[in-house]
């Protein structure tokens, strides 16, 4: 078993004595609505990167490629870091908001269609259950302009980055708050749309 993280406290009681539970204390304290994470003494901002496929360029535009990557990686001047993760595709919920929409599709061949092709993400997430991949860097700065400086090297990065063919996009605040969530739980399917953050305040009409 590996060590706890630096940022966990340590357990509690003498040894042998199971400590009593607690809630978990992550070192996030708050979410800026830019996206600016709060660590204590640092700050961190997240942008999303879609991933380039090298299988089908050639040997010149793979090269190319690599050597752009690398002149990101060597403009880099605070370490990153970079988080591939999996989760679960929710094609049951596309395949009954498909069907419950053909209906206004007009022709009933339209309909037929969009009915069998409701029917086939079905039959695809019960054989299959594909997953979908998702990469985030994470920049963090400390110092007095650190909510500014992280922002920058975010921007930089997701810039640099779009030169390689890569989708970027520098993560906001409700954007950060999803992908912490879906960090904690990878196994439960996100809900759509974006988080609120923690202090904002929820309204609507009452029930």
């Amino acid at each position: 078993m590996g060590k706890a993280p630096r940022w966990a406290p340590p357990p509690a009681g003498s040894e042998g004595d199971l400590a009593a539970p607690a809630p978990l204390r992550l070192p996030a304290r708050a979410i800026a609505a830019n996206g600016v994470v709060d660590l204590g003494g640092a700050s961190a901002a997240l942008v999303a990167v879609t991933t380039v496929n090298l299988g089908l360029r050639t040997p010149a535009e793979q090269a190319a490629l690599v050597g752009a990557y690398a002149g990101w990686l060597n403009s880099l001047t605070a370490p990153v870091q970079i988080v591939v993760s999996t989760q679960p595709v929710d094609l049951a919920g596309h395949a009954q908001r498909i069907a419950g929409a053909a209906h206004l599709l007009p022709g009933p061949a339209l309909a037929d269609a969009a009915a069998d092709y409701a029917g086939f993400l079905l039959d695809l997430e019960d054989e299959r259950q594909p997953l979908w991949r998702t990469v985030t860097i994470v920049h963090t700065a400390t110092g007095a302009r650190r909510d500014t400086d992280v922002l920058r090297a975010a921007e930089h990065t997701a810039a640099a980055l779009q030169g390689l063919g890569a989708t970027t996009r520098v993560l906001d605040g409700p954007a950060v708050a999803t992908v912490l969530a879906a960090a904690v739980d990878p196994f439960t399917l996100p809900v759509p749309g974006e988080r609120a953050l923690l202090d904002a305040p929820i309204t609507g009409e009452a029930s």
